[in-house]
């Protein structure tokens, strides 16, 4: 049994940014491989302007549920890249959205056959193990219940409860 085995779910966190890491790694490789200028973090950007063409900052950092800070300098950096273009609102000069470029369209359409084949890569390798089918179900299922009650209020009801049943003895 490997040390992250038996540790279990005091190393959730570690594991899964480990995982992650590993996951952008070959990302970040794959990209290069095929001569792409592409980052695995622009994806998210990517994928929502390729479904809706065009998004307020705000609709962004709504879907992918992070700061319009952390969208503005995401989509601040694709603009300087020249992937991106903003247009602000005729009725409201607050109001900016985000476009691909004809630059940006033409990564993404080149792009689009690589995100199938990690799509059916990764398909295949959830389809190896007994259980890793369900992991996406899982991370929806460990979501829901962070978002309904955090780790954080979690631990702290326990050694509170704790604290009393040790002040009880």
């Amino acid at each position: 049994m490997s040390f992250f085995q038996e540790a279990g779910v005091l190393l959730f966190g570690t594991r899964l940014k480990r995982l992650s890491d590993r996951y952008l790694s070959d990302l970040s490789q794959i990209y290069k491989s095929e001569g792409y200028n592409f980052e695995p973090s622009w994806f998210p950007f990517f994928y929502l302007l390729d479904i809706h063409k065009k998004m307020t900052i705000s609709e962004v950092a709504q879907q992918l549920e992070i700061t319009q800070s952390g969208v503005s300098q995401m989509i601040a950096l694709l603009e300087k890249k020249g992937f991106v273009r903003i247009e602000k609102s005729t009725k409201d000069k607050r109001v900016r959205s985000a476009l691909l470029t004809q630059a940006g369209e033409d990564l993404l359409l080149q792009i689009k056959p690589v995100w199938d084949a990690i799509r059916k890569s990764m398909s295949e390798m959830a389809a190896e193990g007994d259980h890793s089918r369900y992991l996406l179900t899982a991370f929806d299922e460990i979501e829901v219940a962070l978002a309904s009650r955090s780790l954080f209020s979690r631990v702290q009801a326990r050694l509170r409860k704790l604290e009393v049943l040790d002040t009880l003895n």
